[in-house]
């Protein structure tokens, strides 16, 4: 018996006399070298095409390249992340010049590098992206992107820096930006340019919509898009944008575009409080930005606070901007000419009307056709007893913007009222008293609109400047009479 449990007890130890198969090892994955983890993160980073997101890919491509300085492509990816940050920090009115430079000087580094060769399209994309930069070098920028597409036509990017240069395109040329879609069409900074494309187009207003967006579902942070939803939905007049201005300020708490639209939204409204500490925390951000000083000083003169108004466009002409570089959300704005009109409306209103011609005059040197200065100039000429001048002034008034200035008509029919002209003064009264009459009815269209939808802030804020229209017309129906009655 102790004999057979022995017996079995050997068996169990060596399997019943079967032999046992060797240990199988499982490999272990080899770890990824530290320079690939940071490349890799800097990637994505790159990808979100975000302020941040270029920050942090600018962190990550830095790594990469210390820890592998004989990689090329690292480097490269440094100096493209420098440079789109860049743009984003010029474009917020940044100091950007500290990015610039260090992005010049990896492309110095790098040009005859014998581990470069095979990056020449991408180092002439830098290139391209870098004398950008630089004042009277944008030809030399558009000659660099060319060739860069010459030598890797289907690299998206190239189409994508081309279309930040030079947006239209040859005759029977593919515009550049549809040309980076076709080729990468899920990247959000692909999806994002060619959002703004579509904007330029009323019919597209919806297609800019669906791309805004596609570029929030991969990038959510992207609060540029945001603002892009905010113009397509703005200028069709579909949706109430303070969630979404509200929602880009939250993201990007130090954007001064931001900032400011979100300030105008409510200086529609005429919530001037709410207009202000948006305005405010713009120009605390950055004193210089002088949209947020413009739009806070037009706020207040709609509130009737002519008094505090006079200091944010005295800053304006302190700052002594003639024109924004870059121009101000794609439109050529005089500041400098904008602040002084505003400046004579102040020093009107004190009655001190000498002092308010002189500042409409500066208004008209910066720039001849701006007829809201030269309709001030034509009221302080006509207070001064100075007609034919007055005339003159109000006729330019009408030559440059002669269906949407119903107080010029009015001006120039109490002129000749007073001339004892009663049928042209008439004439012009009637025609005064015909677009304010049509402007009302669109202003009360608008707030019947945002009634239906349930913006009954919106809807008052129509009703407010309805009123000031009315009160208008009012005056301009009561010359008529008196006119009627001589």
């Amino acid at each position: 018996m102790k004999r057979g449990l022995i017996l079995c007890l050997l068996l169990i130890t060596t399997s019943c006399g079967r032999k046992l198969p060797a240990k199988v090892s499982t490999p272990v994955p080899a770890a990824i070298p530290e320079y690939q983890v940071a490349y890799r993160t800097g990637l994505a980073a790159f990808r979100e095409a975000t302020p941040d997101g270029y920050l942090r890919a600018t962190v990550a491509f830095r790594k990469a390249a210390d820890l592998a300085p004989k990689n090329c492509e690292f480097v490269m990816h440094l100096g493209q992340s420098l440079l789109f940050l860049a743009q984003q920090q010029k474009l917020n009115w940044e100091e950007f010049e500290p990015s610039v430079s260090e992005a010049n000087a990896v492309l110095a580094f790098k040009q005859g590098a014998p581990e470069c060769v095979a990056y020449e399209a991408f180092l002439n994309r830098l290139s391209a992206l870098s004398l950008a930069f630089r004042a009277g070098r944008a030809n030399d920028a558009v000659s660099m992107i060319n060739r860069a597409i010459e030598l890797d036509p289907d690299d998206p990017m190239n189409w994508v820096v081309l279309s930040q240069l030079r947006p239209t395109a040859p005759r029977n040329s593919v515009l550049p930006i549809v040309r980076a879609s076709q080729l990468a069409p899920d990247l959000p900074l692909v999806k994002y340019e060619l959002g703004n494309y579509y904007l330029t187009n009323p019919e597209n207003y919806g297609k800019a919509h669906e791309e805004f967006e596609g570029v929030l579902k991969q990038s959510p942070g992207h609060f540029q898009s945001i603002i892009g939803i905010v113009y397509s939905l703005s200028l069709s007049g579909e949706e109430d944008v303070e969630p979404l201005l509200k929602k880009a300020v939250e993201i990007a708490p130090k954007s001064l575009k931001a900032r400011t639209l979100l300030g105008d939204y409510y200086a529609g409204l005429e919530e001037t409080e709410q207009a202000m500490e948006q305005y405010q925390a713009a120009t605390t951000a950055n004193p210089r930005y002088y949209p947020a000083h413009i739009a806070a000083g037009t706020a207040l003169m709609t509130a009737g606070k002519t008094e505090e108004a006079e200091p944010s466009f005295s800053t304006v002409v302190q700052l002594d901007v003639k024109r924004p570089q870059p121009p101000l959300f794609g439109v050529d704005f005089n500041a400098d000419a904008t602040a002084h009109y505003y400046l004579g409306n102040v020093w009107y209103e004190r009655g001190n009307f000498e002092r308010a011609k002189s500042e409409y005059l500066l208004s008209i040197e910066d720039i001849s056709n701006f007829t809201l200065p030269i309709y001030g100039l034509a009221t302080v000429l006509h207070r001064e007893g100075k007609t034919d001048e007055a005339l003159v002034q109000i006729e330019k008034v009408l030559q440059f913007d002669p269906r949407n200035f119903p107080s010029a008509y009015s001006l120039r029919g109490a002129i000749r009222a007073e001339s004892r002209q009663f049928a042209d003064a008439l004439k012009d009264f009637d025609k005064a008293i015909e677009i304010y009459k049509q402007q009302i009815i669109a202003l009360e269209a608008k707030a019947n609109v945002a009634e239906s939808k349930g913006w009954k802030r919106k809807a008052e804020g129509e009703r407010r400047r309805k009123a000031t229209l009315e009160f208008a017309l009012q005056k301009t129906q009561e010359s008529s009479r008196r006119a009627v009655e001589k």
